[in-house]
Formats: C-alpha cells, sequence, structure tokens
C-alpha cells in the first residue's frame, strides 16, 4: 500500500520501488550462485566471508559503504534533532 508521500510523487515511487526489486533480484541471484559454489565444494563459507570483507574494504566499494554509512548517521541526527532538520533546509533554501 502506498504512503501518503508515494501518493504525491508517483514518478518518484516507482522509481524508487523498481531500485528496490533491483536490490532484491541481485541479492536472490548471489545466494543462489554463492550456495551453489559452497554445495559444490569450490569455495568455503569461511573463504567467502574473507573474500566479503576484502570487496567491503577496497576503495571501490568502500567510498559507498562510507557514504552510506554518514548518509544513515545524518538522517537519525535530524529525526532526533528537528530543529537541526529546519535549521539545514532554511540554509540550503537560502544557498540557492
Amino acid at each position: 500500500m502506498l504512503t501518503i508521500e508515494q501518493l504525491s510523487d508517483l514518478r518518484s515511487a516507482q522509481k524508487d520501488i523498481e531500485n528496490k526489486k533491483l536490490i532484491l533480484d541481485t541479492a536472490i541471484d548471489i545466494q543462489a550462485l554463492l550456495r551453489l559454489l559452497v554445495e559444490k565444494d569450490i569455495i568455503t563459507k569461511e573463504e567467502m566471508n574473507q573474500f566479503r570483507q576484502e570487496v567491503k574494504e577496497s576503495p571501490k566499494y568502500r567510498n559507498s559503504i562510507l557514504y552510506i554509512e554518514q548518509t544513515l548517521t545524518e538522517i537519525e541526527h535530524y529525526k532526533s534533532d528537528p530543529q537541526a532538520l529546519l535549521r539545514e533546509m532554511m540554509r540550503q533554501k537560502a544557498n540557492k
């Protein structure tokens, strides 16, 4: 069911749900592939965890992970301090 925010911007809501579907489909494909690799004794779960950590720490992915972590921290800050959110919104509008 769509929220009031989604109803007010159907184009963005559709794009958002399409992105979520793509992420979910990719996660399902990856899990199926990993399961196949482990079941065929091509790789162990321990090796997979090691490689996963190496990839997470690589510059290609580290910047994205850092951005997501910082953005979530910022969102939590603004959720806990609505006045700071309003000040930031006013500051950005003034700088347009």
